[in-house]
């Protein structure tokens, strides 16, 4: 399994402005606000820092009206490459991190039956700016691996993998997570 993941974050980021977010994927749920989140990017650009920042969601995903994104770490991509394996010029990089996401960064939010926690992450990468990185939900990082071995490099792209707003069809370039206590 853990191949054919990477083998589609592969072929999903070399399509894309500068990579992905694999994991968390978007709408994780953790047990408790304190626990240690894996961060698991693949980027086209070993050169330029991946910049993480938090802040308060809104109960849909959203940065929340009430707070600002603050800095949460910076990560060097790996200067090893991954190389394709449908052969080809193309490689993507990976940068992987774990952190404790601040308590000033979650919000509590009553959703119906359930109480939870929320919080969001924006992730950009240098002069990549805001929209340089794609995100996915479980089902997403799925249709990654569905689509490895289909005819064409970036057959995923189109597919719905990539997390987009429902009104606007744009990609989402952040995380929204939630944890339980």
């Amino acid at each position: 399994m853990y191949t054919i993941i990477k083998a589609s974050v592969i072929v999903a980021a070399t399509a894309m402005l500068s990579g992905c977010l694999t994991s968390p994927f978007y709408g994780q749920v953790f047990s408790s606000r304190s626990d240690e989140v894996s961060f698991q990017l693949w980027t086209t650009d070993s050169s330029q820092d991946i910049t993480l920042e938090c802040a308060k969601a809104s109960a849909h995903g959203g940065r929340w009206s009430g707070g600002d994104y603050q800095p949460l770490t910076t990560i060097t991509p790996s200067s090893d490459p991954h190389y394709d394996y449908h052969g080809g010029d193309s490689v993507i990089y990976q940068a992987s991190t774990k952190v404790v996401i601040p308590s000033s960064c979650w919000r509590y939010y009553n959703y119906p039956g359930k109480d939870d926690y929320i919080t969001v992450v924006r992730i950009t990468q240098g002069s990549h700016g805001d929209d340089s990185i794609y995100t996915f939900d479980k089902e997403g990082l799925g249709c990654l691996g569905q689509w490895v071995g289909k005819t064409g490099l970036f057959s995923w792209f189109g597919k719905g993998c990539e997390k987009r707003y429902i009104n606007t069809g744009e990609p989402i370039r952040t995380v929204f997570l939630k944890a339980e206590s």
